[in-house]
């Protein structure tokens, strides 16, 4: 059976090695090659070029995709949903193809009504699923449908330091740089703070210095301990009129500005699993999940987390770390620090609960039996 894959789109981000610091754009490679094993021919369509990325998966351009080829069509990011905006044509013969499949995680209600003929939907929670079942009629429904990535546990450890790590990998906007500044005050002397991939606030248009941020600008956003993994360099939202509403009113007040590279996947693996802890501050809404959560867990790293993104729950479920407001923050990395926790456990657990294994057979079952 054949199966059209429409995703992140690494357009969005430059070259597929390439990544916004976490493993977001990777899951649709991952979710690949696993339906592959499962008896699917699947065409990834990415916007990039015309390569076989591994067995029995094609990367396809926009202009040479015809919907009918395909039994089934499955929309595994909110990002193709906005890519398929820019090329209308592809989207009209794609929402009346009578077999889509979508994962809606992060998609904005107010745009759910649009969305065509979609038989099935992956949601991050069982609420916004019954939600989701209201719109949507002949509708399955498979919660959580992202997976926990695999780390090598024999990287070697890149950090030049013998200071314990806390490590903020993926975007924030300035709530969450205060924090960051807050924790790398605390740990003065005692833990190091490093951090990749960033958005944040205010202060680049006056202080930025070609394609990195100076030296000036560093010291006035940034605590002395807190340390960085890549280059921090321009860089906005593509087509940010797409974004939230509050995402949109801080880019047009001039708070958000862009921290990352692009930043090589490979470069960033071996700093995420040989983090002391790791850590989560929310800035989106409560029906997302946090794909950074999905990364310090599955390498096993113990990990902090605000309440808020639906799979903050993981980090319990797997007993490796803790939920609570920022200002516990400090406390709980002490805690952490103190009583190490068993990472091979939590990744031998993280990959039982929702490997992408796991994540296949689940989107395998539900089209196979739609069919």
């Amino acid at each position: 059976m054949k199966l059209l894959i429409i995703g992140q789109c690494f357009e969005d981000y430059g070259c597929l090695p390439y990544q916004a610091a976490h493993k977001s754009e990777e899951r649709d490679v991952h979710l690949s090659a696993e339906l592959v094993k499962l008896g699917w021919s699947v065409d990834l369509l990415t916007g990039k070029g015309d390569q076989r990325l591994s067995t029995g998966v094609q990367q396809v351009n926009w202009g040479d995709v015809d919907p009918d080829d395909y039994h089934w069509i499955l929309v595994t990011h909110y990002r193709g949903f906005w890519n398929l905006n820019e090329h209308p044509e592809t989207k009209e013969k794609v929402f009346e193809h009578q077999r889509v499949a979508a994962n809606l995680d992060g998609f904005y209600r107010d745009s759910n009504q649009a969305m065509g003929n979609v038989r099935i939907v992956g949601a991050t929670t069982a609420p916004l699923a019954a939600e989701y079942s209201k719109m949507f009629s002949h509708l399955s429904t498979i919660v959580t449908p992202y997976g926990f990535p695999e780390f090598d546990p024999l990287l070697p450890n890149p950090y030049p330091t013998r200071a314990p790590v806390v490590l903020y990998v993926g975007c924030f906007i300035t709530g969450a740089l205060h924090a960051i500044n807050e924790i790398a005050r605390e740990g003065l002397g005692r833990w190091e703070v490093w951090i990749a991939g960033l958005f944040t606030g205010a202060y680049w248009a006056a202080h930025g210095d070609g394609p990195t941020l100076n030296d000036k600008a560093r010291a006035e956003l940034f605590h002395e301990n807190v340390h960085f993994i890549s280059d921090l360099k321009p860089w906005r939202y593509p087509n940010v009129s797409w974004k939230a509403g509050h995402l949109q009113a801080d880019y047009e007040a001039g708070q958000i500005v862009g921290g990352h590279g692009p930043v090589n996947r490979s470069e960033i693996d071996p700093f995420v699993l040989h983090a002391d802890v790791a850590v989560s501050f929310v800035e989106h809404l409560d029906s997302t999940l946090s794909c950074k959560l999905f990364d310090y867990l599955g390498a096993g790293v113990p990990t902090l987390s605000e309440e808020g993104p639906p799979n903050a729950g993981d980090i319990l479920s797997l007993s490796a770390g803790r939920v609570g407001p920022r200002s516990m923050m400090p406390a709980f990395i002490c805690n952490e620090l103190a009583v190490p926790r068993d990472r091979a456990k939590i990744r031998t657990a993280a990959q039982a609960l929702g490997g992408w294994p796991v994540i296949a057979q689940r989107w395998d079952h539900a089209m196979r039996v739609a069919l």
